[in-house]
């Protein structure tokens, strides 16, 4: 014989079946009201024996998984973006192979002579305002112009210096934070910047 037993607590409903004759055992399931949460995908019912146990450990789980990789996904990507700006210099545009993190400090000198102005060339540095700035080499065979490679920019005060035989010398202005982008016109590669002190 079997007996059904119908109890609401905590607006949850809950039917009991008794079995008799052949064991003793209980079965009971839980039904979600209008105001709980429901339980399965289906938002229907579930059972609170080793069914439901299985519905919530699998429940539990699937939400474990997803925080975990939603967390593995954005520390990913925040590890590959800090990689990225650190390569770029802190996130700032390259010109012509420089950025101002990169460029070394020569803050400390009154006039600076460029490395060797031939094919592979290429400098980063930072001076204060009003410094003079010296290159010297074949400007003949490599031509020394302003701007972003392989643009020339025509009122750049670099391509509007004149060599004088195998220099060419010109002076910074005193303003801070400028950038004065160089390169060869013949030879795009052979380029560089000098950045002001900020």
């Amino acid at each position: 014989m079997k007996m059904f037993n119908l109890i609401t607590i905590s607006g949850m409903t809950a039917l009991t079946l008794l079995a008799c004759g052949g064991g003793d055992t209980t079965e009971t399931t839980t039904a979600a009201s209008t105001t709980g949460a429901s339980t399965g995908s289906t938002g229907g019912a579930a059972p609170t024996g080793a069914g439901g146990a299985a519905a919530s450990t699998a429940a539990s789980t699937a939400a474990s998984t997803a925080a975990s990789t939603a967390a593995s996904t954005a520390a990913s990507t925040a590890a590959s973006t800090a990689a990225s700006t650190a390569a770029s210099g802190g996130g700032e545009p390259t010109v012509n192979g420089c950025t101002r993190a990169t460029a070394v400090d020569k803050t400390n000198l009154k006039s600076v002579t460029m490395s060797a102005w031939t094919f592979g060339h290429k400098e980063c540095i930072v001076v204060n305002g009003g410094v003079q700035i010296q290159f010297d080499g074949s400007f003949a065979t490599h031509p020394l112009k302003g701007g972003v490679s392989p643009t020339v920019d025509a009122n750049s005060l670099i391509t509007k210096a004149t060599p004088n035989g195998n220099t060419e010398t010109f002076f910074v202005p005193a303003e801070p934070n400028k950038d004065y982008p160089y390169f060869c016109s013949a030879h795009p590669s052979m380029q560089g910047v000098i950045y002001t002190k900020p």
